[in-house]
């Protein structure tokens, strides 16, 4: 896996330590809390069907991030891989087709002007997204052709940000290779293209649309001042080895315990 990534599943202690065992039983466990929410929004829906209230309402069933679970060596979150950005979305309501899958590239920053659609109200410019009912109806919509996702916070020595377009997947390290999925050809995201000199192109076009989203330096050094892994004078913390941290712990300018998980 990249070496971003490599570091945060070290920070997080998971090339060691981790038997077979300790996965069946995490995954064991996932699946346990799957089928309780299933079993709770089971309860919910017959409740509206108890009152005549199913019919008319709309259910949107969706998570604000997936699960690694094991693949790629990795647990939780925070990670650019489909087990982690990609997220269960299932829409029912009045007047909805039913019965359809829709393989259209959408976010979860949509959800707010789609409820906001659905209740029949005037939507809020000044706030992004573009609702998903035209799309289910198959309609002309605006929504753009990609999705966009950043991550910034513990156990990752490096910022990244992954837009998802057509068939593949692009991701940003900050101050590190690319990396390049063709999600159709290898959904499991093992090969990564990025050095390939054969999509060099399109490297350089997602690079170029991800730009038109964010400016990666400037919104990874404001997350790394809001952090607190920038220090007054402009030192970047994270840059430093475990021996230069090390020697500002001890010399009482960082706590102990600050920033272990941010440096090689």
């Amino acid at each position: 896996i990249h070496p971003a990534l490599q570091h945060y599943q070290n920070a997080q202690g998971l090339h060691e330590k981790v038997t077979d065992d300790m996965v069946r039983r995490t995954v064991a466990a996932y699946y346990g809390m799957i089928t309780q929410m299933d079993a709770m929004i089971g309860r919910i829906i017959a409740e509206l069907k108890a009152h005549g209230m199913y019919e008319n309402t709309h259910i949107i069933y969706t998570s604000d991030h997936g699960e690694s679970l094991a693949e790629h060596g990795l647990i939780n979150k925070d990670v650019p891989y489909e087990g982690s950005v990609g997220v269960p979305l299932i829409v029912k309501g009045p007047g909805l087709p039913g019965g359809q899958t829709n393989d259209s590239i959408v976010s979860l920053v949509d959800l707010f002007p789609t409820i906001v659609d659905m209740a029949g109200l005037p939507p809020e410019p000044d706030l992004p997204g573009v609702s998903w009912l035209p799309l289910i109806h198959g309609q002309k919509h605006s929504r753009p052709d990609c999705a966009f996702s950043e991550f910034h916070a513990n156990f990752m020595k490096c910022d990244w940000y992954m837009i998802v377009k057509d068939r593949f997947k692009y991701t940003h390290f900050d101050g590190m290779q690319p990396t390049l999925f063709d999600l159709q050809e290898d959904p499991q995201e093992m090969h990564n293209l990025a050095q390939d000199p054969t999509f060099e192109s399109v490297v350089t076009e997602y690079h170029k649309t991800l730009l038109t989203i964010c400016d990666t330096d400037e919104v990874s050094l404001q997350a790394k001042k809001d952090l607190g892994l920038i220090s007054a004078d402009g030192l970047d913390y994270t840059l430093l080895d475990l021996e230069a941290l090390h020697e500002l712990q001890n010399e009482g300018i960082l706590p102990k315990g600050l920033l272990a998980e941010h440096v090689a």
